[in-house]
């Protein structure tokens, strides 16, 4: 019984990855709202993969808007910390923040920065 359950569990786990958003395929008409509510809706169904896919495309093809790109990155941190990668999103926020501190800072969303703040708080013990 446990060989069977270990098998669907391998075969719902390729079948998920085999569905995960590629740039290629993922249209480009779409804005980076549409992006980001597909990326959500992703994360609410824990499919942080998938949700973190999205997440990369937006910051590829938005890469010259540092807010979209504090988005995408403050989301992919956030995923990874929910899978308890604490170093990778340590270096990810810590990116986000370093952004409020040059040139142009005035013009970006301060909500980013302070989510930043609060998620490196949360993960200070736990980076090592």
């Amino acid at each position: 019984m446990k060989k069977i359950v270990f098998c669907v569990c391998i075969i719902l786990f390729f079948a998920r990855c085999a569905h995960l958003p590629k740039s290629s395929t993922v249209s480009t008409d779409l804005t980076s709202d549409e992006i980001i509510v597909l990326a959500q809706k992703e994360a609410d169904n824990n499919n942080y993969a998938a949700a973190k896919a999205y997440y990369e495309i937006l910051a590829e093809r938005f890469a010259t808007d540092t807010n979209i790109l504090n988005i995408a990155e403050f989301e992919i941190a956030h995923i990874l910390i929910k899978q308890r990668k604490y170093k990778q999103a340590h270096g990810m926020l810590t990116q986000i923040l370093e952004r409020f501190e040059g040139q142009g800072s005035a013009l970006l969303k301060p909500e980013y920065k302070k989510l930043a703040e609060i998620d490196l708080e949360k993960i200070k013990d736990k980076v090592k």
